[in-house]
C-alpha cells in the first residue's frame, strides 16, 4: 500500500490518476457451484493498479474459495474466512489493457450463499502515465546508489 499512498500523495498524479471500485455481486449463488469470471479495463483507461480486496460482511465464512489471478499469476487464493470478511487485504497489481483479472468462486456448502467481492484500484489513462507510474514505483523499490566518495580510502 506505500506506492499507492506515494502516487496519491503526488500532486502531479491527480491529474491522471483516479481511484476507482468494481463490485461483483451474486446474491443467490447456488449450492455447489462456481463461476469464473473475467475482467479487463475497459476502451478509456490503458491500465489498473489494483490495490485493495474486500469480501462483503453479509457473507458467510468458509463458505466460498475464491482465487483471484492476473496474467498467471495469483493475487489471492483460498477460502475466505470469518477476518477477511472483516477486514479488506492490500495487494498492488498492473493490469494494462488486454490483461486480464480472471475470478475463480466456488460455493463450497450445500446451501445457497450470498457473494459479494470488492476491488479498489487506480486508473492510469495513457501509456505515456503508465510508464511516468513505473518509473517511479522503480525509484522507490531501488533508490538509485549514492556516489562514490571522492579521495578514496584514507
Amino acid at each position: 500500500m506505500d506506492a499507492v499512498e506515494y502516487l496519491l500523495a503526488q500532486n502531479s498524479y491527480r491529474k491522471y490518476l483516479e481511484q476507482r471500485m468494481v463490485q461483483v455481486n451474486i446474491p443467490m449463488f447456488l449450492p455447489s457451484r462456481k463461476v469464473s469470471l473475467a475482467i479487463t479495463p475497459g476502451q478509456g483507461p490503458y491500465a489498473w493498479i489494483i490495490y485493495r480486496v474486500l469480501f462483503g460482511e453479509a457473507m458467510i465464512p468458509h463458505q466460498f474459495s475464491v482465487k483471484l489471478e492476473r496474467m498467471g499469476g495469483s493475487i489471492f487464493g483460498g477460502i475466505v474466512s470469518g477476518q477477511m470478511i472483516e477486514k479488506p487485504f492490500d495487494t498492488f497489481s498492473l493490469t494494462p489493457r488486454g490483461a486480464w483479472l480472471n475470478i475463480y468462486i466456488d460455493n463450497l456448502r450445500n446451501v445457497v450463499g450470498y457473494f459479494e467481492l470488492s476491488f479498489f484500484y487506480l486508473e492510469i489513462q495513457s501509456e505515456e502515465d503508465y510508464n511516468n507510474v513505473l518509473a517511479d514505483i522503480a525509484g522507490m523499490v531501488a533508490p538509485p546508489l549514492a556516489p562514490a566518495p571522492k579521495g578514496g580510502a584514507g
